[in-house]
């Protein structure tokens, strides 16, 4: 990232390439998009969340800077994805438990779209893991300031009344999903909360 790059992403200018999709409806902040499978470098991080955003920033951020087998840099994509490891059970009992600061978080950066499963460079560390998403139709809702708790907690209430509104069925619990270098200010910052969604 060069100086520009650098001067530009404090003001929330997004300076990497967005992980690709088709949006298949819109409405004010809220939107579906339709994603195809997705390469993922991910690390799970035991901590509350604060801790385990900076600690897996800086793990995956590593790899992609050239801690892997091939020594290669790997472009930066957006968004960087966070979801806590909590029990199904906890999910269906407690839709929101998943934006809780919990102590136990799965971090996925998406990796280009010209890198396989077998052509992406494989991680040195062993807390790196590379894997691919399914197929998804994800509905969003987006925001910008600090993904504190009670902000992720907010936006995913209001997103999971527009999915009802718009008739569909939530096939998953909340995922945070972060657009910016960690230094943008935070009125300049997209974030977004994504649940994926299917037709009644």
């Amino acid at each position: 990232m060069t100086l520009l790059d650098t001067g530009r992403s404090v003001f929330g200018v997004e300076t990497v390439k967005e992980a690709p999709s088709k949006v298949i409806l819109k409405h004010e902040q809220f939107e579906v998009r339709l994603y195809a499978p997705l390469l993922v470098a991910q690390t799970r991080v035991i901590a509350g969340y604060k801790e385990a955003d900076i600690k897996a920033f800086r793990t995956l951020y590593r790899y992609i800077s050239g801690e892997n087998e091939m020594s290669r840099k790997i472009a930066m994509t957006a968004p960087v994805i966070a979801e806590p490891c909590i029990e199904l059970s906890q999910t269906i009992s407690d839709p929101l438990a998943s934006l809780r600061d919990g102590n136990d978080w799965l971090f996925r950066f998406v990796l280009p779209e010209e890198y396989t499963v077998d052509s992406a460079p494989q991680p040195i560390n062993p807390d790196v893991v590379i894997a691919k998403t399914t197929k998804m139709h994800l509905a969003t809702i987006r925001y910008s300031g600090r993904a504190t708790e009670s902000a992720r907690i907010e936006n995913a209430e209001a997103l999971l009344s527009w999915i009802v509104s718009k008739g569909l069925i939530a096939k998953s619990a909340p995922k945070w999903a972060g657009y910016n270098a960690p230094w943008t200010l935070p009125n300049f910052r997209r974030n977004e909360v994504m649940i994926e969604v299917a037709k009644r």
